[in-house]
C-alpha cells in the first residue's frame, strides 16, 4: 500500500503532480490546440491497456477522492485539478460501464467550483480549461449543463482565429450533452449501470445514441 497522499501537503501535491504530468502530456509551449490534439486519444479513446495501467497507478487515489479524503485537494489549483481528474476522469476509466463509473462525480463538481470560484479557469490552458468545465458536462443537470456549455465557449474565445474550427469541436460536445438532459432529463446510456428502467424514448435513443465511452 502506497502512503495516502493525504497525510501531508507534500505528499499531496507529488501525487498531484504525477497525474498532471500523466493527463497533460504535452510541452507548456505548444499551442492551444496542439494541446489539445496531445490529449484527444488518451483522454476520449477507450482503451482496455490504458484503463489497466491507470488502475494499477492511481486507483488508491481515485478511491480515497470518491470517498471524501482528499477534500483538501480543492485548497490549490494544481492538487483541485488532480482531485478532478480522479474523481470525473479516472473512475470512468477504472469503472467504466458500472455505477461506480459516476461515483466521484459531486465530488468532481465541487473541486471544479470551488476552482472555478476563485478564477483558475483564466489562469490555465486549453486543456485544463476542458477540465474544469467537464464535471459540468457530466451532470445530470440542464443548470450544470448550462454552465459546461458557456464555459466552453468562454475557453473558445481566447483561440486565435486560425485554430477556432478546432477548438469548436469542444462547444460541440458540450452542446450534445446540455440537448441530451434538455430532452430526456438524464444520461439513458447509464440507465443500465445505474439500474434504471429505460423509457421507450430512451430506448430508441441508446439505439443509436452516443455513449461517450460509457
Amino acid at each position: 500500500m502506497r502512503p495516502s497522499p493525504s497525510a501531508s501537503k507534500e505528499a499531496s501535491r507529488a501525487v498531484a503532480q504525477r497525474i498532471l504530468s500523466y493527463w497533460y502530456p504535452y510541452e507548456p509551449t505548444a499551442s492551444p490546440i496542439q494541446k489539445l490534439r496531445a490529449v484527444q486519444q488518451l483522454w476520449f479513446a477507450p482503451s482496455a491497456d490504458r484503463d489497466a495501467s491507470i488502475r494499477e497507478d492511481f486507483k488508491q487515489y481515485i478511491d480515497e477522492a470518491v470517498d471524501g479524503q482528499l477534500d483538501s485537494w480543492k485548497d490549490e489549483n494544481d492538487t483541485g485539478l488532480a482531485l478532478i481528474i480522479l474523481a470525473d476522469q479516472f473512475t470512468r476509466n477504472i469503472y467504466r460501464q458500472s455505477a461506480k463509473a459516476f461515483a466521484g462525480d459531486e465530488v468532481a463538481r465541487s473541486a471544479a467550483s470551488a476552482l472555478l470560484d476563485r478564477g483558475c479557469f483564466d489562469e490555465v490552458d486549453y486543456p485544463k480549461q476542458m477540465t474544469l468545465l467537464l464535471p459540468f458536462m457530466h451532470a445530470e443537470s440542464l443548470a450544470d449543463q448550462q454552465r459546461a456549455v458557456a464555459l466552453a465557449e468562454k475557453a473558445v474565445e481566447k483561440i486565435e482565429d486560425g485554430d477556432k474550427k478546432d477548438a469548436m469541436g469542444v462547444v460541440s460536445f458540450a452542446v450534445e450533452h446540455r440537448n441530451i438532459i434538455e430532452k430526456y432529463g438524464r444520461f439513458p446510456y447509464r440507465n443500465a449501470a445505474l439500474g434504471r428502467e429505460s423509457t421507450p424514448a430512451e430506448e430508441e435513443f441508446l439505439l443509436n445514441g452516443p455513449r461517450f465511452g460509457q
